[in-house]
């Protein structure tokens, strides 16, 4: 924006903000510089201003004044997202301070603000003897408690989000539920959504008295790839067995000059039953770490994938089964790419499956998410250190993704919302039903794309 209109949103914004948001406009500034750093740098901008937000009320003004004055923005909370970016035009609505989190035993639930993180709501809810189904919210939310207690947006109970026209509005099933249904797998493009009230379950669902899971990792030489991959085939096909996993093609530490295949199991229930279920990997002899460990501390061995800065990119898609052959080729080309660009070593190639279908009720009602049926994921992290590599990574994903879908058609194939605004909206949102009802509340909420052009 230029610095004539910037001058006077800062002004009218000041007049209506709480004494705690703060307005950053000099890009020199430390704190401005500090409220920058994101997960990835991929497409990063700078700004026009940043407003650090203290309460709702200040996003719900914020928002309102940036719709009157023509102003664009993106939110950012955890700055984690791709897409919390934008240039010198307009500004980001930081809500890094709203943190509250209260816990309602009464009725197992967790309501907590936008910036919230994982580890600190799933510390919560551990300390009350709950567990919470913590996990990126907005657009489906994929881990191994799937299986046991449905998706992240399964368990959003309630919401409440600042609209396109600057209100702020409660969403649950007998408030605007049509919204509720949207945010729950269409993620922000509805709105900027400031509080969520999840379902938690007691820590029983563990299968364990002790409220410990068994999981870690297995590392396994590269030249095992191949037998790795067979003995996962009945793994992941097995749904009468309350585990999941995922297996990695990556390169080890420090150095990161040698591959490797890393699986990180998880399974619910007695050691003892864990390691007979992961017998055929266990008997290819790994360095494993496998053991049990408190719910609370399954998310730490990702904090090492949490740091911010550097050129990152998660990316996925479904895919039918876990082809040895395929996951042989996958490997080339992990290797041709470290070969080409050194400074893509921590890049990493990976499939994931939740397989179990547990007995007993299964969520039925509809959300956005449109993946429920899907059991195995491909995951790329690319992850790079040079901007000028961004083209042979991006190819590089290219030629992964035709392999891993095999024969699947156009219409067969399916992306993880969270990971993609530019594959088709159609494996993105599947089922042209729910498109349809999707596509008619982004006109009747945003029709002026606010909030991005998705769905319009």
């Amino acid at each position: 924006m230029s610095l004539s209109t910037l001058t006077s949103f800062v002004s009218c914004l000041s007049k209506e903000l709480s004494d705690t948001t703060k307005i950053f406009s000099d890009p020199n500034n430390t704190e401005f510089n500090a409220l920058l750093l994101r997960w990835s740098d991929i497409n990063k901008q700078i700004p026009g201003a940043i407003v650090l937000v203290g309460t709702v009320d200040d996003v719900v003004a914020s928002v309102r004044i940036a719709v009157e004055m023509g102003i664009p923005f993106v939110p950012k909370s955890g700055g984690h997202s791709l897409w919390s970016t934008i240039g010198s035009e307009g500004f980001i609505l930081d809500l890094s301070q709203l943190q509250e989190l209260t816990i309602d035993k009464n009725t197992n639930t967790v309501t907590l603000q936008s910036d919230v993180l994982v580890k600190q709501a799933n510390d919560a809810a551990w300390s009350e003897g709950l567990c919470l189904r913590a996990q990126l919210s907005p657009f489906g939310g994929l881990n191994a408690m799937s299986s046991l207690c449905g998706y992240m947006s399964d368990n959003i109970l309630a919401a409440k989000m600042v609209s396109a026209k600057g209100h702020l509005i409660t969403l649950s099933p007998s408030s605007y539920p049509e919204l509720l249904y949207a945010i729950r797998g269409a993620g922000q493009f509805f709105g900027v959504v400031v509080e969520i009230t999840l379902q938690a379950y007691p820590s029983s669902i563990l299968k364990m008295s002790d409220r410990t899971v068994w999981t870690g990792m297995m590392l396994f030489q590269i030249s095992q790839a191949e037998e790795v991959f067979n003995a996962l085939i009945p793994l992941t096909e097995n749904n009468t067995v309350p585990a999941a996993g995922l297996c990695l093609i990556t390169s080890a530490p420090p150095m990161f000059d040698t591959m490797c295949i890393v699986v990180l199991p998880t399974y619910f229930g007695p050691t003892s039953d864990a390691e007979k279920f992961f017998a055929p990997l266990l008997a290819l002899r790994p360095f494993s770490t496998c053991n049990s460990i408190p719910y609370s501390k399954v998310n730490d061995a990702a904090d090492a994938f949490c740091v911010k800065g550097g050129f990152k990119c998660l990316t996925g898609a479904a895919t039918p089964n876990l082809d040895p052959d395929v996951w042989m080729k996958v490997i080339d080309h992990y290797e041709a790419l470290k070969l080409k660009c050194p400074n893509a070593a921590l890049t990493c190639y990976a499939v994931e499956w939740t397989a179990y279908l547990p007995e007993g009720e299964h969520h039925t009602d509809e959300t956005a998410f449109s993946h429920r049926d899907i059991k195995i994921w491909a995951e790329l992290l690319s992850w790079y250190t040079d901007s000028k590599s961004h083209e042979e990574v991006n190819n590089a994903e290219k030629d992964v993704f035709e392999l891993v879908h095999g024969t699947q058609t156009a219409e067969e194939r399916a992306t993880y919302p969270n990971w993609s605004r530019d594959d088709p909206i159609e494996s993105r949102y599947r089922d042209a039903n729910r498109l349809v009802k999707l596509k008619a509340l982004k006109e009747e909420w945003d029709p002026q794309g606010i909030f991005t052009r998705q769905l319009l």
